[in-house]
């Protein structure tokens, strides 16, 4: 089985490396294979996600991705890394399973998905051009 690492931007390096050890011991027999993305790889190489990752994603039985670091104001061409790979993957759905401890008097089994290529994903922010002003009645 083989798994494309990305460790992406800020913390994503220590917590891969700590994956990495983690996964070593617990699954010898994977082959991990890393590629760069992020901000940090768009200021290297103009895109923040490489053809070259993208096509090992596509090859590799598992991703694994640390975290995708954006600049606080609009860069031209940067896109999130993360959007573009659960696009042209498809994999949309963030899904997280919350179950109760055993010693817990109330029983939690719930799980939430949550759609992750549209809404607040879809960078598709946009100001107002015009301002609407509202005038007084009479």
């Amino acid at each position: 089985m083989q798994l494309c690492m990305i460790a992406g931007d800020g913390i994503g390096g220590e917590v891969m490396t700590a994956a990495q050890r983690l996964l070593a011991t617990l699954a010898p027999e994977l082959e991990i294979v890393e590629a760069p993305a992020g901000w940090g790889t768009f200021q290297d190489m103009g895109v923040s996600l490489p053809t070259g990752t993208l096509a090992l994603a596509r090859q590799s039985d598992a991703v694994l991705f640390g975290a995708a670091g954006s600049p606080s104001y609009p860069v031209e061409g940067y896109r999130s890394p993360i959007v573009a790979l659960r696009r042209e993957l498809d994999t949309y759905a963030n899904i997280r399973p919350t179950r109760s401890l055993p010693r817990e008097k109330r029983s939690v089994d719930l799980v939430v998905v949550r759609e992750n290529t549209e809404d607040l994903y879809a960078g598709r922010e946009r100001l107002r051009t015009t301002a609407t002003r509202l005038l007084p009645n009479g």
